[in-house]
């Protein structure tokens, strides 16, 4: 089983400095470097900001296709950290995050149901920033998706799933309802994907890594998922200790 732990929070609170992808990617790497080095990831995920693409397209004014994301000041630093992450984890999956389509959407829309056109633009131009990161070193292809209702959602992740399976990239899906798709992992937090998502909280500071191991006790079960997620990133208040335990269990 595959465990895959989302670590900016972990990054900034090992060295003691706020989260830094967007501003400092060279160096934020490495910050990252050193969180996996204590939870000993499977995939390392390149990055946890949901906002990115929707700060580039308004900065663009609006329109999502009028100018291209990856060349973006919001987007373009989070490439350039695949890149590092890419040259520091040669032998490990570097999963780079991308906003979903209808997540996008809806943050452009200030929240509220957006528009089909909308949403599929923002697939579009999502389709191009998966081709720059897998361009960049991404081995795999992290979509964190909307779990609130919204203009066919499947048919909007039509263009980023091609895209997707023209590289030969794998997708690792969180939230939206997909037909099943040769390449994508599911997440569910109900285990009805090929994925677990768990939340966070399972690093919570209690002080022991009971809780954690008691976890990952029920996660390797009979039935177990072919990966673990979490649904965003460990808490920066998190037990240390309990992220080393994630970093020894048994592989």
């Amino acid at each position: 089983m595959l465990f895959v732990p989302v670590l900016d929070q972990v990054a900034a609170r090992i060295g003691g400095v706020p989260v830094g992808a967007r501003t400092d990617p060279a160096r934020w790497a490495y910050r990252v470097r050193d969180a996996a080095a204590l939870a000993r990831p499977d995939w390392v995920v390149t990055h946890h900001d949901p906002q990115a693409e929707a700060d580039a397209v308004r900065a663009a004014g609006g329109d999502p296709l009028d100018r291209p994301l990856p060349g973006s000041a919001a987007v373009a630093p989070l490439l350039e950290l695949t890149r590092v992450l890419a040259g520091l984890f040669p032998r490990t999956a570097v999963a780079a995050s991308l906003t979903g389509p209808v997540a996008l959407a809806r943050a452009l829309a200030g929240g509220g149901t957006p528009d089909p056109e909308l949403v599929t633009d923002c697939a579009d131009a999502l389709a191009g920033l998966a081709s720059a990161q897998v361009e960049a070193g991404a081995t795999r292809l992290l979509v964190w998706e909307s779990d609130e209702p919204g203009p066919a959602p499947a048919d909007a992740l039509a263009p980023l799933l091609r895209r997707a399976a023209i590289l030969g990239t794998p997708v690792l899906l969180r939230g939206g309802p997909v037909p099943a798709t040769a390449g994508v992992l599911r997440a569910r937090p109900d285990g009805s994907g090929d994925a677990l998502l768990v939340d966070p909280a399972v690093f919570a500071p209690d002080g022991t890594a009971a809780g954690f191991e008691r976890a990952w006790s029920s996660w390797t079960g009979a039935s177990a998922p072919e990966l673990v997620l979490t649904d965003g990133p460990v808490p920066y208040d998190c037990d240390l200790a309990t992220v080393r335990a994630a970093g020894e269990r048994p592989m």
